[in-house]
């Protein structure tokens, strides 16, 4: 949906942090679901929630470069480096 709203209108930072935001939000859940699964299904967890924290910094960094990066953003996205860096 948010990829959408983006998509509608690339000029939209509202957007764009929500689909970064929902992006971080899916890769944790990824990353908790890996954490609680079999190894087979927690691969395919751990695998789909370093996509999403990759899409998230990349929104986040598109922000950025915007000028329209928040502290709170900020701080997401270094914790969001952080933990991506972690699980490559």
């Amino acid at each position: 949906m948010f990829a959408r709203l983006v998509a509608a209108d690339p000029a939209d930072n509202a957007s764009l942090r929500d689909l970064a935001n929902s992006c971080g939000a899916l890769a944790q859940t990824h990353q908790e679901m890996a954490a609680q699964s079999t190894e087979a299904a927690a691969s395919s967890h751990r695998q789909l929630a370093q996509q999403k924290y990759e899409e998230a910094i990349k929104t986040l960094h598109q922000l950025e470069a915007r000028g329209a990066l928040s502290k709170f953003d900020r701080k997401s996205l270094e914790k969001m480096e952080t933990t991506a860096t972690g699980r490559k």
